[in-house]
């Protein structure tokens, strides 16, 4: 049995829509925006969300490799002048650089430090 507020082949959310979802949509994107702006990710604004979560995903797993590795993350930074492992810093993003492209390149930066 359907229900008209969740019909199994209907694909348009936007008939009920739920403010609360819209609120909590806004809040989680902000939440993944900021942590990308904490490590100097620079954003322009088009990254879906979809891409926002695989940016995340991709710095989570370079920061885990990187830190196995012998990374300090609080000292190999992208902002620091003087960093104690440079090869170990997190690649800045291209100013022209796709969010999907950056985070492929590093889930591979990562995949690289995981194999040293």
């Amino acid at each position: 049995m359907t229900t008209p507020e969740r019909d199994a082949g209907s694909r348009d959310e936007g008939a009920f829509a739920n403010p609360l979802r819209t609120d909590e949509h806004r809040a989680v994107r902000a939440e993944l925006e900021q942590w990308l702006h904490e490590r100097k990710i620079e954003l322009n604004g088009s990254e879906s969300d979809e891409t926002l979560v695989a940016m995340v995903n991709a710095v989570e797993e370079y920061e885990r490799c990187a830190t196995a590795a012998g990374a300090d993350l609080m000292v190999d930074t992208p902002e620091s002048s003087d960093p104690d492992r440079p090869d170990l810093v997190l690649p800045r993003r291209g100013a022209d650089e796709r969010g999907d492209a950056y985070a492929s390149r590093i889930r591979e930066r990562a995949k690289q430090l995981g194999k040293a």
